[in-house]
């Protein structure tokens, strides 16, 4: 109990009261024990309540003073002692709030002190926040604030008030703050504020400007003074001039050239008088008028001039109507007459005089004499030449006279004039139809109806040139009458050829007769022909389906069938052949197909060709392709070049598809070697080409047999070597005399090497170029690029790899070469220039133009159809050709295997100037291929 441990104490209690519970020393401990601890809890709360009354109070020192005394006098126990820590706690956190507190008020007090008004009130108010629970009111630091805060926020308020009439007066460039009065009330203003705020240099500066506008204003007002005068002044001649321009306006005949002068001295004294003011007064409005009455002025000079140039041009006008009156030549009449109006239309122009309608009537008058002359003169013409014959010109006459039409002409005279315009139009008119009507029916091929259509117009409208082609025309057509004579030999030779049983000469021989005249009854007749055929090769076909069956007796009457659709004495042979054969002996296949174009065996099944993995080759053994693939959509897979690029199946056909949608190979004959299938047919795009597909076992490859042959005889060409486009080459001399110089390095299907280009006499043309390309069995594709030229080219290897041809195109530009192995630089073209020389034959370039809308081969005799002379749509080439001895060169024109034109030139081999210009063009059905000569 002596340490105020009563809870202990009360414990220790009830174990003796358990014991001795009636013991008096033990009862009276209980009831000491309840005093002491009564009076302890009243004194516990009596000094917490004290103490938390101080903190209250904001005597935050008092309260912890009190805490420390009770603490240092009594002993307290664990409970009084956490109370009490909280409260001292509280006082000392509040305490330590509120000295920093009067710290800032003191610093804002300091501030006010230094005249800095609104830091105090800044810090005032950092001081002040929170200030109900800090101060009481009672403290003298917080008195002392509330005191200093109230003047620094007078102050602060005066000078927010003075300022911005300060740095107005100062910096305010308006011109109210020029007034005298604004800038003494703005110097009152600075010496207030600057007693407030004696510190402040930005209020003495403001000061200093204010002072220094005041002077200024005082010389402005002296200036602008000045000024006014001569502002003044200008107003004044100004309104003497509008005054005097008022008079002249009000009446006619107030004008003259000395009230005029006088207009002009009072604009030049106004614009004088207007310029000395700007000396003085800037004003951009003044300048815009200076202008406005120097425009004046200059107008004012101006009309004066056209014054005095109107009334010389009058008088010049009337001198020149007086010589177009007395002109005997009309066309000088005219111009004269056309010169007088002219001269006085400009007179009137420039200046409207008081008799202005008299001079109207006078140039009314001129024209309808100029009018009047021109309208006899071109009705007498037009009179004269349509007796002449000169219809068109004798129209364009009257029509003339018709333009000048006058005022006051007799009306009869125009209804005759009337009437014959209208006769002339209508012939003219009926000319025109007539001609264009025979232009139609030209363009149709009526050429004997279009005669008559031109002549019909010539009737009404005689023309030279129009008589002329009539001419030209009536000779075509009885050149016309000669190819129905050559047509009719030759069918009557094809005839002869049907009789001997040669049917397929026969037919090649009404085709012909067809190219030079046909009628409906011969081409049914051609017509019926190749249905025949077709029928033929359609029964063959069947025949050889059955054949492959072992229906040997069904498929010889298929071939029989055929025979009589179409005669053909090998097909005969392989009937007897076949018939002769035992009924278990199989038979082979004929040892060469029919002369038919008609194949053999039938095409297989689309399940089966896009099953099959194909080698793709030509019949004289060469591989393009050793793995390719027919896929279900129509695409090729496989395939290296863009005329491989779909496919299908036409009837008892398979058709390879290039790029551009056209046919370029047609598969005919399909058959089996060693159980897998061999298919094969005519390349149709150039050359005597058979392509083969050959199946294939995948990863495998295709049975050994023997290439197929194709429908014509072809020769075989052995494959390239794998090093066949090695070494160096060298071109016979090209179409400019330049040769060509290569050398190559082939590394499998990839040739690359260098090339130059050198001109007669040594020059070099391409010193070193490029050539990289990419080989599909003996033709190679790819670039050539050298400094400043580059290009695409295309080369085709000739049998026996000695020699093979390029065509290089750059641009719409493309030439062709012949380069042949070289084991010295020289050898092979003075080879051929020996063998020329030894034949009296000489080399000479062709210009060579394909102007029709397809491609097409253009070549001479002994050549045969090929890419290196096919021409696009629009191409124009240089080519070496060799004459004959005679001088001649035969060229020829055709598509697809077919020759549609041929034509000769002949030259002079011992002039090298004149070379052969070809020209491909389909428009004109006459004469398809020209060959002129031109000039190097």
């Amino acid at each position: 109990m002596g340490e105020n441990r009563f809870p202990d104490a009360q414990r220790e209690l009830i174990v003796a009261k358990n014991l001795h519970g009636l013991y008096p020393p033990v009862l009276e401990a209980d009831r000491e024990l309840g005093d002491k601890w009564r009076a302890y809890d009243g004194q516990v709360r009596d000094k917490i309540y004290e103490v938390r009354s101080a903190s209250e109070k904001k005597e935050f020192g008092r309260a912890l003073g009190i805490a420390a005394a009770w603490r240092a006098s009594t002993k307290l126990d664990p409970y009084a002692d956490k109370a009490l820590k909280e409260q001292e706690d509280w006082a000392r956190q509040w305490k330590a709030q509120k000295d920093r507190q009067i710290g800032l008020l003191k610093d804002a007090g300091e501030k006010v002190k230094n005249c800095d008004y609104t830091g105090a009130l800044k810090q005032y108010d950092e001081g002040f926040a929170n200030g109900q629970n800090i101060y009481n009111g009672s403290e003298p630091e917080y008195k002392e604030a509330v005191e200093l805060r109230g003047q620094a926020f007078q102050k602060n308020k005066r000078l927010g008030e003075l300022s911005p009439v300060i740095r107005d007066a100062a910096e305010n460039r308006d011109a109210y703050y020029n007034q005298n009065h604004v800038l003494e009330g703005a110097l009152k203003a600075a010496d207030e504020a600057i007693a407030l705020q004696p510190t402040n240099e930005q209020l003495k500066k403001w000061r200093e400007q204010i002072l220094a506008r005041a002077e200024k204003a005082k010389a402005d007002n002296e200036r602008i003074a000045a000024g006014r005068k001569h502002l003044d002044a200008a107003r004044n001649a100004e309104n003497s001039f509008l005054s005097q321009d008022s008079y002249i306006r009000g009446g006619s005949g107030r004008w003259g050239e000395s009230i005029e002068g006088q207009m002009q001295a009072n604009l030049a004294k106004a614009i004088e008088n207007y310029r000395e003011s700007l000396k003085y007064i800037s004003d951009a409005a003044v300048e815009k008028h200076i202008r406005e009455l120097e425009a004046t002025l200059e107008s004012r000079k101006k009309f004066v001039e056209d014054v005095r140039q109107s009334k010389q041009l009058r008088a010049e006008a009337d001198g020149m109507l007086r010589d177009a009156r007395a002109e005997a030549s009309f066309e000088a009449s005219q111009e004269k007459f056309t010169k007088a109006i002219e001269l006085y239309n400009k007179s009137l122009s420039l200046y409207l005089p008081p008799d202005e309608q008299t001079l109207r009537q006078i140039v009314q008058g001129a024209g309808k004499e100029k009018l009047s002359r021109a309208f006899r003169k071109f009705y007498t013409d037009c009179g004269a030449l349509e007796r002449e014959g000169r219809i068109v010109e004798a129209l364009a006459a009257c029509e003339k006279a018709v333009e000048n039409r006058y005022a006051g002409m007799h009306e009869g005279e125009w209804i005759l004039l009337g009437g014959q315009v209208q006769n002339l139009r209508s012939r003219v008119a009926h000319a025109k139809k007539m001609r264009a009507q025979g232009e139609g029916e030209e363009r149709a091929g009526k050429i004997a109806v279009a005669v008559t259509s031109y002549r019909e117009s010539l009737k009404n409208v005689p023309d030279a040139a129009l008589e002329q082609h009539v001419k030209t025309l009536e000779a075509r057509l009885a050149e016309a009458d000669q190819g129905k004579a050559t047509a009719d030999r030759l069918w009557q030779e094809g005839a002869g050829l049907y009789s001997q049983g040669q049917v397929g000469a026969a037919l090649d021989k009404f085709k012909e007769s067809l190219g030079h005249w046909s009628d409906a009854t011969r081409s049914k007749y051609v017509q019926d022909l190749e249905a025949r055929k077709a029928r033929a090769k359609q029964l063959r076909d069947e025949g050889y389906a059955l054949q492959q069956k072992s229906q040997a007796q069904a498929a010889i009457g298929k071939y029989r069938e055929s025979l009589n659709y179409w005669p053909d004495k090998n097909l005969e042979e392989y009937i007897r052949k076949l018939a002769a054969q035992p009924p278990a002996t199989p038979v082979a296949p004929p040892p060469t197909k029919p002369t038919s174009p008609a194949g053999i065996g039938t095409v297989p099944s689309r399940d089966v060709l896009t099953s099959k993995v194909w080698q793709f080759g030509r019949s004289d053994g060469t591989v393009l392709v050793s793995r390719m693939r027919l896929l279900p959509g129509g695409r090729i897979e496989g395939g290296t070049h863009s005329n491989e690029s779909q496919w299908a199946v036409a009837g008892n056909e398979l058709l390879f598809y290039d790029a551009s949608g056209k046919v370029a190979t047609r598969y005919t004959s399909f058959r089996q070697e060693g159980g897998r299938w061999v298919i094969s047919g005519p390349f149709l795009l150039w050359g005597n080409i058979t392509h083969v597909l050959r199946e294939v076992a995948d990863g495998g490859s295709p049975p050994a047999a023997a290439p197929v042959s194709s429908q014509a005889t072809v020769t075989p060409i052995p494959p390239v070597s794998s090093a066949a486009w090695s070494g160096a080459w060298r071109s016979d001399p090209g179409p400019g005399g330049e040769t060509v110089s290569m050398t190559l390095t082939q590394s499998g299907n990839s040739v690359s090497g260098t090339f130059r280009v050198d001109e007669p006499g040594g020059r070099q043309r391409v010193s070193e170029g490029v050539v990289d390309g990419s080989l599909l069995g003996s033709r190679l594709s790819g670039t050539f690029r050298a400094s400043g030229v580059s290009g695409s080219m295309e080369g085709t290897m000739e049998a026996g790899g000695g020699s093979f041809t390029a065509v290089m195109r750059s641009g719409q530009d493309s030439d062709r070469y012949r380069l042949r192995r070289s084991g010295g630089a020289g050898t092979a073209v003075q080879a051929a220039a020996s063998s020329a020389t030894a034949t009296g034959q000489r080399a000479v370039v062709a210009e060579i133009t394909n102007r029709s809308r397809e491609n097409t081969h253009i070549f001479t005799e002994g050549e045969s159809f090929g890419p290196g002379n096919r021409l696009a749509p629009g191409e124009k080439r240089k080519v070496a050709v060799t004459m004959k001895p005679d001088g001649s060169v035969t060229f020829k024109a055709g598509r697809n295997g077919q020759v549609v034109a041929t034509k000769t030139w002949r030259g002079n081999p011992g002039d090298p100037s004149r070379i052969p210009v070809v020209v491909f063009d389909e428009s004109n059905p006459y004469d398809k291929l020209t060959v002129t000569t031109g000039l190097r």
